[in-house]
């Protein structure tokens, strides 16, 4: 069985800034150089939230884009956690927040 971590995170950002921090298609090639230099890191993806479907309600509460990643283990997510490049990227991301991010991490083989 294996112990692969899920990492979700959901951001508010000042689209205005987000845009003028990582302009045309920076954001994606900065979520994707992650890949090339975290060990562990399986694959990352950090992409604008879509509206809801017809007839569902739109509970984003203005979370405007979501980041999921998967890593090796819970190891792993501490590596990629703890890394001078993910560092770096949040650090640039962190200029565009209106709020804090919403952060949840999942083993995704647990027991229930």
């Amino acid at each position: 069985m294996s112990d692969d971590m899920i990492h979700i995170v959901l951001f508010k950002f000042d689209l205005e800034k987000l845009a003028a921090e990582f302009p045309g298609d920076e954001l994606q090639k900065a979520a994707k150089h992650l890949e090339k230099v975290v060990p562990g890191l399986i694959n990352i993806s950090l992409t604008p939230r879509r509206l809801p479907k017809g007839g569902n309600a739109n509970n984003n509460s203005g979370y405007n884009y979501i980041l999921i990643s998967r890593h090796d283990d819970l190891a792993a997510l501490k590596v990629y956690a703890d890394h001078i490049d993910h560092k770096a990227f949040q650090d640039r991301i962190r200029k565009c927040f209106l709020a804090p991010p919403l952060r949840v991490d999942i083993n995704i083989n647990a027991k229930l």
